[in-house]
């Protein structure tokens, strides 16, 4: 098999901002247009991730083409699951599998809902890391696959420990008992006919399963993003496809942890390249300090990338001052951060100081939530004075035991009859304020007449806002709220890890810098610095580090 992608193999060299979804795009459109027989089949778009694959979707529809067409836009996971024709749930490992398995030999481990759908979205990172020494395994055997493929390389590694430093404590265990749960596991799987989601992609290597179409046009996204078993899996499929463009950026691979490697793609054979030479992102001040980060890997592309036709700017602020930036009502902001426990932290202290956000990726903030917000609103305008819309009634409505406190129909009404007390084919008929409050308060019984005695019933146990701890959290906000709160019209800060920034914008970025963790991949952590700084249209905020000894990263190279 030939070192490389397809018969021919053109690199896309697109550094953030450059537009290498759009060049995609266009590469495509031209195809199609100078070969529009079957194109549909002919043609493969292999992604990262689901918003990768959107991305490029938008990219096309933007030349007029209709992306039913394209039967293979998708996930390398999502296709491999078209290629051997897994379509129920009931074939792949679920949360309730590993708990049933690690049970046995008296090892925790901590439930994690993954589906197709979450790996199709936010593209496939290997098992949660945590304190449970269960995912911590499930992630070390998870990441021995992605790298080293077969089964007699990846038990080679277990029996010398290969490759376990990222994940904490396994090196206490010893090579035997770790091979006997790899084992276990493995045979945990075959005998009840299930794959976990790499599983899937090990076996079309194995067994060189070829693509059910032949494709003759083909592209890869983020391919800097991809483990080596990805890399085999497309080497299968696009063994005679006529040409392949593979399209990435070395300094912004941040997957590690998944077996990726910056260089694995482009040490292939390639029989061109294109360099994209143009941010329409990244300002120019912005840009020269994400260059230091470049330089430190020894990538020096960026040196002939220009920046936006804008100066930008980066500003060194206080912890303090980042809350300040949040609360102005026209900030768009991300606020970003190393690691998931600094996310939730600072998260909950905007709560406490009533600034509200989004999360980022996988982080979801309560907010993310359409059906609180609308929620948040009706006790916001009620104390307020502010006119009710048709969502925010129903988003409460429905929650509430009719039985108990609401007058015979209204709960049918609201999913039946949209248009008996709001108006039809609307959410915001136009109603004083006097009348909406007064017929909010006329769909209750006796027992609401004011805000206050909606927070009771809101209260009621029997009142669901959600499962579970979130559902609890989402509730005991509700019933903190005061006259203070104002009504949530449009949220534009939004905080997650640098990791969940990745692909995309804001106008201003707020870094938080870190301490560098033990046993540091340089390279890595130099990508994730050059990622963060390079979200930005306009201003990156960076809040040093306090309370410790040293400097963060971002200090220590930026400043010295």
């Amino acid at each position: 098999m030939n070192n490389k992608l397809g018969k021919r193999q053109v690199n896309i060299v697109g550094h953030p901002g450059t537009g290498k979804t759009t060049k995609l795009g266009e590469l495509v459109y031209n195809y199609v247009k100078d070969n529009p027989e079957d194109y549909g089949e002919r043609v493969l778009g292999a992604n990262f991730s689901r918003s990768a694959a959107h991305a490029l979707k938008k990219s096309l529809g933007s030349h007029g083409m209709n992306m039913g067409d394209f039967k293979h836009f998708r996930t390398i996971h999502s296709l491999a699951a078209k290629v051997l024709d897994l379509k129920n749930v009931e074939q792949f490992v679920q949360p309730s599998d590993c708990l049933s398995f690690f049970n046995e030999y008296r090892i925790q481990y901590e439930g994690k809902n993954r589906t197709i759908d979450d790996i199709d979205l936010y593209g496939y990172v290997g098992e949660p890391v945590s304190i449970a020494r269960g995912n911590q395994i499930l992630g070390y055997f998870q990441y021995l696959k992605k790298v080293f493929i077969r089964d007699e390389e990846i038990t080679r590694q277990i029996r010398s420990h290969g490759n376990s430093a990222r994940f904490k404590d396994l090196g206490k265990m010893s090579s035997s008992f770790l091979l006997s749960l790899y084992y276990g596991w493995e045979n945990y799987k075959r005998d009840r006919g299930m794959m976990d989601y790499d599983d899937m992609l090990q076996e079309i290597v194995i067994n060189e399963c070829p693509f059910m179409d032949e494709i003759e046009f083909a592209t890869v996204d983020e391919c800097q993003d991809l483990s080596p078993l990805q890399i085999e899996v497309l080497k299968i499929w696009f063994q005679d496809t006529e040409i392949v463009y593979m399209a990435g950026d070395s300094m912004q691979c941040l997957y590690f942890f998944n077996g990726s490697d910056p260089n694995l793609a482009y040490k292939l054979d390639n029989d061109d390249r294109i360099l994209l030479t143009k941010s329409h992102r990244v300002p120019e001040i912005p840009w020269g300090y994400a260059k230091e980060f470049a330089h430190r890997n020894n990538t020096y592309t960026v040196d002939e990338v220009k920046p936006a036709d804008k100066e930008g700017d980066v500003v060194w602020i206080s912890k303090e001052r980042a809350y300040d930036i949040l609360r102005e009502e026209k900030t768009d902001a991300y606020v970003l951060f190393r690691d998931n426990a600094s996310v939730f932290k600072f998260a909950d202290e905007c709560l406490k100081r009533g600034i509200y956000h989004n999360g980022l990726g996988r982080i979801k903030s309560a907010f993310d939530d359409q059906f609180f917000v609308w929620q948040h609103n009706v006790i916001a305008k009620l104390f307020n004075g502010i006119e009710l819309a048709y969502e925010e009634v129903r988003s409460i409505i429905t929650r509430i035991p009719a039985l108990e406190y609401l007058k015979r129909g209204v709960k049918t009404d609201f999913d039946k009859r949209r248009g008996k007390y709001w108006g039809i084919g609307t959410n915001q008929r136009t109603l004083s304020m006097e009348d909406t409050h007064a017929l909010f308060y006329s769909l209750f019984k006796e027992k609401c007449g004011s805000v206050n005695e909606l927070k009771d019933i809101i209260a009621d146990p029997n009142v669901m806002l959600g499962n579970g701890k979130r559902g609890a959290r989402k509730k005991e906000f509700l019933l903190s709220l005061t006259s203070a709160g104002a009504p949530i019209m449009n949220i534009k800060s939004s905080i997650g890890t640098y990791h969940a920034a990745k692909g995309r914008e804001s106008d201003n970025v707020i870094l938080f810098d870190y301490l560098l963790p033990k046993s540091a991949n340089m390279y890595e952590e130099n990508c994730i610095c050059f990622t963060g700084l390079t979200r930005t249209e306009n201003v990156d905020y960076i809040v040093p580090v306090t309370g410790y000894d040293g400097c963060g990263i971002l200090e220590t190279v930026l400043v010295g």
